[in-house]
């Protein structure tokens, strides 16, 4: 019964994106999105879940800066960033250089996004400076990060972004460091992550059609998972009362290492079904 609600209230919400008549001048960005899953082990345990989010984006100029803000909440998930820009430089609670690897959290993207490319460090209170345009880019910041005991400290980081498809990142504080890489082609993708606690990720995608994508997902963290998924999704396109729904469709083996957690079933079969709905300033 509470299955059935939440799919019903979810439904609504993502009707409601397309209905709502937005500020064009200061909202951004609306998305909302349902995720339900199915779980098969290898003992044929069947396991059931849910996942909603909706969130969005404004933008309102004035004299001093642009000033930029998303919140997204959802399902036990919520995140909020606010930021000043002006010209090359912008305050806030940002995203770290590092983290423009991974999706944009008003996004079905960051949603539905996976292991091994969440690793990533997410934004923190910090100051950038960006330099450049949408096909080449170099990003310098300083973010708060914290301790083994939870006491602040600076983060140093710096990205760049060339020809539009390649992006490489560093970031470092005085107990952790990191390296990230990311390619986004017309038909392949691919993150790769690391840092000096020994964490390993990597996420690869390739469209084997305009709607068929084959996907691979490995996350290797020796102080908490390791596992690795491959699988194939289908997009599609859904209507409620005439109004188009973006639906992805997918399916993936995983295998977790019983070394790292025992706990975990060795073998999994994930059944998905992924509806969103986003409407972005014209």
């Amino acid at each position: 019964m509470k299955k059935a609600i939440m799919t019903i209230l979810a439904l609504c919400v993502l009707f409601s994106v397309n209905v709502f008549a937005q500020d064009e001048n200061v909202i951004t960005r609306m998305y909302a999105g349902y995720l339900t899953y199915t779980t098969y082990d290898e003992n044929l345990n069947v396991a059931n879940g849910t996942d909603w989010r909706i969130g969005g984006a404004i933008e309102y100029p004035t004299k001093v800066g642009l000033i930029k803000a998303y919140s997204v909440f959802g399902d036990g998930f919520s995140i909020t960033s606010y930021a000043l820009k002006m010209k090359g430089l912008q305050f806030g609670k940002i995203a770290r250089p590092i983290t423009f690897h991974r999706p944009w959290p008003p996004s079905a993207g960051s949603h539905f996004e996976p292991p091994s490319v969440g690793a990533i460090p997410g934004g923190s209170l910090g100051a950038e400076y960006f330099l450049g345009n949408q096909l080449a880019d170099l990003r310098v910041a300083v973010h708060e990060a914290k301790d083994a005991n939870s006491q602040s400290i600076p983060e140093y980081g710096i990205s760049s972004q060339l020809y539009g498809s390649l992006r490489f990142s560093a970031n470092g504080n005085s107990e952790i460091s990191g390296i990230a890489a990311t390619y986004n082609g017309e038909k392949l993708s691919f993150t790769t992550y690391m840092n000096s606690d020994s964490v390993f990720t990597n996420f690869m995608n390739y469209y084997v059609s305009e709607k068929v994508a084959v996907f691979s997902d490995f996350n290797h963290c020796p102080a908490g998972i390791s596992k690795y998924e491959a699988g194939v999704t289908v997009d599609a396109t859904g209507y409620v009362k005439s109004v188009p729904l973006d639906v992805l469709l997918g399916t993936g083996v995983v295998y977790h290492d019983p070394a790292v957690d025992p706990t975990l079933p060795e073998w999994t079969l994930n059944l998905y079904i992924f509806i969103t709905k986003t409407h972005n300033r014209k």
